[in-house]
């Protein structure tokens, strides 16, 4: 038995053709982070990644991406700036295949948790919690929380 607890997740959606554009007004009730989760690359091929990533650009958000690339920056070297911007979205990709390349690179940097040994990949669960961690201790940091 797990015990006493309580569990609270409200969820909104919108339905038509703009629906998107409530994404901006939304992000205002909460904070300055956004993630992107995907499977096998469905939201690039249905177009809709390009339609939200504009919409966090336009909303003062810088994309990231969670893979490993060529120039990609690690993670628990990178320093991010939450002075400048409304905040970072990041984007998680299919556990096996990754980040698509495409979408790689609409990004505006790409990070990388760095790993040792013969397995290159993580949970895809693993790796947002990591990443989240590390948002936290640097925000922590420079807003001394």
């Amino acid at each position: 038995m797990l015990g006493n607890f309580t569990f609270h997740n409200p969820t909104k959606l919108y339905f038509g053709e703009e629906a998107l554009s409530n994404l901006s007004k939304e992000l205002e009730h909460y904070g300055n982070k956004v993630m992107l989760v995907y499977g096998g690359g469905s939201i690039k091929r249905n177009g809709i990644y390009d339609a939200v990533k504009a919409e966090l650009q336009k909303a003062g958000y810088k994309v990231l991406a969670i893979e490993q690339c060529q120039g990609s920056t690690m993670l628990d070297t990178w320093c991010p700036d939450f002075s400048d911007m409304n905040g970072y979205a990041v984007v998680m990709g299919n556990e096996v295949h990754g980040v698509q390349q495409s979408v790689v690179d609409m990004c505006y940097g790409c990070l990388e948790i760095p790993q040792y040994g013969t397995k290159h990949s993580l949970n895809v669960s693993v790796t947002t919690g990591l990443v989240i961690w590390d948002f936290f201790k640097a925000y922590e940091k420079t807003n001394k929380l």
